[in-house]
């Protein structure tokens, strides 16, 4: 009996809803539809300046911070001191092959979600009290994050060590993550 895996009916699925999305037509086909249809000046007019851009206060906006409900300052803070007893997981090599070898991308994402998530919870927690005892935690968190060979999901590692490496920057990269 033929062995039936995740990767083999995704490959089907999209081989038999092809006819269907003639963007994805194959070589040679135009796929610049996003920028055909959205070209730099119209997301310039939609956007909003860069300068102006606040999608949330600073750490030293202090008002806003203590603006947010008491429980949900306390739950926050309370979240990121659990996270002050816990170590911060490893990242091994091994979990980022996993996908190469056998298809599994969930244990590497799973490592380095949590990595993310206890990241977050400190640096809110620290905006939140504003008083630098989550500070040290947040630095061997950016450290361990900058320290990552690469911040994609592990299924596109094999196609970024494919690209030329003149090329792994810019437009040509069939990387969009």
């Amino acid at each position: 009996m033929p062995q039936f895996s995740r990767r083999a009916l995704s490959q089907g699925s999209a081989v038999m809803a092809a006819p269907f999305f003639p963007a994805f037509g194959g070589p040679g086909k135009d796929r610049n539809l996003l920028t055909k249809g959205w070209p730099v000046e119209l997301v310039a007019k939609a956007l909003i300046p860069r300068e102006r851009f606040k999608p949330f206060p600073t750490a030293g906006e202090r008002g806003a911070w203590e603006a947010l409900p008491a429980d949900a300052r306390a739950a926050l803070v309370q979240s990121a001191e659990k996270q002050l007893k816990t170590t911060w997981d490893a990242l091994p090599a091994t979990l980022a092959l996993e996908f190469k070898r056998n298809g599994n991308r969930s244990r590497y994402e799973a490592v380095r979600d949590r990595r993310r998530k206890r990241l977050q919870d400190l640096a809110i927690a620290e905006c939140i009290e504003g008083k630098g005892r989550f500070i040290d935690e947040i630095a061997n968190g950016a450290w361990l994050t900058c320290e990552e060979s690469f911040w994609v999901s592990s299924q596109y590692f094999g196609e970024i060590m494919r690209i030329p490496r003149k090329s792994r920057v810019g437009d040509r990269s069939p990387v969009a993550e």
